[in-house]
């Protein structure tokens, strides 16, 4: 027996790739659709890092599927941007409210709720977020006399620009 490799093991089936592919690219835009913040695109770049779109038949293919991770990836950065923006804008008004920056669990888990409910549009996040957790923040500091719901909706408002053009790139993503 040799200890070489014979090229038919190493040959890329493009069918089964190919395969692979479509469901990364399934789970990528079910994620984008439901504006969720990790897209995963690393499995696809991970595939061809093995070689497994090397095959001839699957070039065109490779270039126009690298162009749209590309989209998803400034996408994802913009999620991830637009969150801190909006995790930043909450802190500047509970400062504004007389709630100086506690360092709790509580406040952190409000200020990520916060963000999510922004973007994602569920008014179910500060429902919940903002009638558990301000009752224990206001015993650290003054009472701020915040209303949970209109707290919320002048952070959406500010950043309602920035979140109506995350949604057109997710559409466009979704073409």
């Amino acid at each position: 027996m040799s200890a070489e490799v014979s090229d038919e093991t190493l040959e890329v089936n493009p069918r089964k790739s190919l395969k692979r592919v479509l469901k990364h690219l399934r789970d990528v835009l079910k994620k984008i659709k439901e504006m969720d913040r990790h897209l995963n695109l690393s499995r696809i770049a991970w595939m061809e890092m093995r070689g497994e779109l090397s095959h001839p038949q699957l070039q065109p293919f490779k270039e126009e599927l690298f162009k749209f991770l590309k989209r998803a990836a400034d996408f994802e950065k913009r999620y991830f941007l637009l969150e801190r923006n909006i995790r930043r804008g909450f802190d500047r008004y509970m400062k504004s409210k007389g709630l100086s920056r506690v360092s709790t669990p509580e406040y952190k888990s409000l200020k990520n709720a916060i963000a999510e409910a922004v973007i994602t549009r569920d008014g179910r996040v500060w429902a919940y977020s903002f009638d558990t957790y301000l009752p224990v923040l206001s015993s650290y500091s003054p009472p701020p006399g915040l209303d949970g719901k209109r707290a919320f909706e002048e952070i959406s408002s500010s950043f309602a620009e920035e979140v109506d053009s995350l949604y057109g790139e997710a559409r466009e993503l979704l073409k």
